[in-house]
């Protein structure tokens, strides 16, 4: 590692950064920079480069070649050859590197070996592959677009990857949190399934290479999370609790066992499958039995859930992702096995990795996907990783949305929030006024008093995308950012006073979550609650006695809001119930939840959730009281705020819905609250998305690895 001016480079880790943030290089470039420091002050000659960048039987143009790769260093480090700050041409002879370096002790730990010219032959594909790719490329553009990432003959002979972009069916969005791997590449790279959802449905879609349509997969309602049979004949996914495989050819959806808290699963050539369900991995017939524990975790190395997995060639191994939710940098990438001997190291990584024949690991650092040539066998790297696309959506540890076929197909998702507008506007529906600049938010509430706005906040670090949360003054429109690096707030909920706000964080979705406190006019949150299980707060109630919140798996429970101490579980019912709140007394409660793939309001007593009675009549969600209790309004799923009228006594006595005036909501972000209404209920607080996608498409790139080292 070496540092000079405001830059630093890792050559082995092939990672350049300028004032801590990372910057785009290529590989070449790169390599010139590492030759250019190793002698600072010196003459590296060109025909040195040569022989350093490209093998002696390599047919390239050298002369244009090598200037091309020294201008695209120049332009990574904002030099000039005319003024130069960092590189000096000498005419005709080579290059100096002037600045001042200083080298930078590595941290302790794996080091990657240096690779050297010799080491990375060029790999052409087969013509017909490629002109398969490049048709089915053609074909998918007609409903989405492609993009040629390189050239289609290199300089040195090599076919380049071909990418384009498929979109969801009509009115559909990919189902599920963008970093699970909700979609997947057959194993001979001619189709992609995928899970796709809108607000009355979702389901697996079958998309062929060559078509311009998606087929819906009958028998896969509420499906997610898929992954093929070796053979690409079946498709295995999760359905509530319960795995399932159905044959792509048609027919009916065979229940294989249950798998409560699914994180993934793979299909051996022998017909086993491998699945993560509750933290650990387990091996069970494709055609159905009992399931087989497979993995233990090891107390030793904080291991919080393995998951992930995916058979390697001899269907006997297999690679997992390790979680360590204390020391995330110690999650790690594994080689088990099916016998049950201890897992191996193979490195430390927060999320998966795949295999592609014959020796790349695929996975992704820092949100770039990278695929870097390792010996599997005597675990051990082989050569420097290849960037193979940019922003792919991960979660913070373990899951990252992407897929590979076994001959050179992949598919992944990008990293993408779209921006919304906070607008205020009046019961008639005329806007009144914009506040504050646009933004990634996903999620509002608004204080009692109505002079501040929380927004939870989608951003993207180094590292994965995550949500934070930002307040925003009424009055002046200024914006308060609480910005961290090592948590991801959401959720965020008023105390009635509008001194403090919580929210919570994930230490993994759906798992685990922590309680956070912030006192208004303090600059930083502090930690006040965590029992191990997932946390997501859902309202205050307004004598302040009660913060009422759910879980993932779990309907209810409330803490004591003033101490935040021991929860107490309330409403056990069979229907996951979502965006509860209480009413201004504090007797009645009003949610959504999803009946047979339809989501509806419903309002019943509170705390033992009895009286139940449904207030919407054609599906809704976001359910918010008035302040006087004497009405509740919700989103229609025609995206329409609708009012009903509450007659209040011993019994609550729902009015049928009336409509007041439509909104540019995205029915797929049901569960974020999106709005809030004053006191006087004259007026809408609005997150309305601006003009654009609300969810990014899937993107796939045929011959990804064409070219690289192996």
């Amino acid at each position: 590692m070496h540092r000079f001016g405001p830059f630093e480079v890792n050559f082995s880790a092939g990672e350049l950064r300028k004032n801590g943030i990372r910057i785009s290089a290529q590989e070449q470039p790169l390599r010139i920079l590492e030759a250019l420091l190793e002698k600072p002050g010196e003459l590296v000659s060109r025909e040195q480069l040569r022989d350093r960048l490209w093998p002696s039987d390599t047919f390239v143009d050298f002369e244009g070649s090598l200037n091309a790769a020294v201008a695209k260093l120049r332009q990574s480090l904002g030099d000039a050859a005319e003024r130069p700050v960092y590189i000096e041409t000498v005419p005709r002879k080579g290059y100096r590197f002037i600045a001042p370096v200083s080298p930078i002790p590595e941290p302790p730990g794996e080091k990657l070996p240096k690779i050297t010219a010799e080491a990375v032959p060029r790999r052409v594909p087969k013509l017909r592959t490629w002109i398969a790719a490049l048709a089915g490329a053609l074909v998918l553009g007609g409903a989405g677009t492609y993009v040629l990432r390189t050239g289609l003959i290199g300089p040195d002979g090599a076919i380049g990857p071909v990418s384009f972009t498929v979109l969801m069916p009509p009115g559909k969005a990919l189902n599920g949190p963008g970093y699970f791997p909700n979609m997947a590449v057959s194993p001979d790279g001619r189709s992609l399934v995928f899970a796709a959802a809108d607000a009355h449905d979702s389901a697996l879609y079958l998309r062929s290479m060559s078509s311009e349509t998606s087929q819906r997969l009958d028998g896969t309602d509420g499906a997610r999370l898929p992954f093929w049979s070796p053979d690409g004949r079946q498709i295995g996914f999760l359905v509530g609790e319960k795995l399932k495989t159905l044959a792509v050819g048609g027919g009916l959806a065979r229940v294989v066992c249950d798998a409560p808290r699914f994180f993934g699963a793979t299909w051996s050539q022998d017909g086993t499958i491998l699945f993560a369900s509750d933290r650990v991995l387990y091996r069970v017939a494709a055609d159905g039995g009992q399931r087989k524990q497979v993995t233990s975790l090891d107390a030793s190395k904080k291991e919080f859930a393995h998951g992930w997995p995916q058979f390697l060639p001899d269907g006997r191994r297999f690679l997992f992702s390790s979680a360590n939710y204390e020391d995330p940098p110690n999650s790690a990438v594994n080689i088990g096995t099916l016998d049950g001997a201890a897992p191996q190291l193979l490195f430390r990584n927060r999320t998966k990795a795949l295999f592609s024949p014959p020796d790349l690991l695929v996975y992704v650092k820092d949100s770039v996907l990278v695929a870097e040539p390792w010996d599997l066998t005597n675990r051990r790297r082989l050569g420097m990783p290849h960037t193979v696309a940019q922003d792919v959506y991960t979660y913070s540890i373990g899951s990252a949305a992407f897929s590979l076929s076994q001959n050179g197909v992949l598919g992944y998702q990008k990293a993408s929030i779209g921006d919304s507008q906070f607008s205020i506007y009046r019961r008639d529906g005329k806007r009144v006024k914009t506040v504050g600049p646009p933004g990634p938010y996903v999620h509002l509430a608004m204080s009692a008093d109505e002079k501040m706005a929380a927004l939870s906040v989608g951003m993207r670090n180094a590292k994965s995308p995550f949500s934070m949360i930002w307040l925003l003054q009424m009055e002046n429109e200024v914006i308060s950012r609480f910005d961290s690096t090592d948590n991801s707030f959401n959720h965020p909920v008023w105390s009635p006073d509008s001194r403090r706000l919580v929210f919570s964080s994930h230490v993994i979705e759906g798992e685990k979550g922590r309680l956070w406190q912030l006192k208004i006019g303090e600059t930083a949150p502090t930690f006040v609650y965590e029992d191990g299980k997932s946390i997501i707060p859902q309202d205050w109630s307004s004598d302040g006695r009660i913060l009422l919140c759910r879980r993932v798996r779990d309907l209810a429970f409330s803490l004591p809001g003033a101490t935040f101490s021991k929860a107490s579980d309330v409403g056990d019912t069979p229907f996951r119930k979502d965006q509860m709140r209480l009413s201004p007394d504090g007797r009645w409660i009003a949610y959504f939840e999803s009946r047979n793939g339809r989501p509806e309001v419903f309002i019943a007593a509170f705390p033992g959730f009895t009286g139940t009675k449904q207030v919407s009549s054609d599906g809704g969600f976001q359910p918010v009281w008035s302040r006087n209790g004497k009405e509740l309004f919700y989103i229609g799923l025609d995206r329409t705020f609708m009012s009903v009228s509450l007659e209040t006594g011993e019994s609550l006595n729902p009015a049928p819905p009336k409509a007041l005036f439509k909104t540019g909501f995205n029915l797929a972000a049901g569960a974020a609250s999106r709005y809030a209404v004053s006191a006087d209920g004259q007026r809408f607080y609005v997150l309305e998305p601006l003009p654009g996608p609300v969810q990014v498409a899937l993107h796939v790139i045929t011959n990804w690895n064409a070219g690289l080292p192996h």
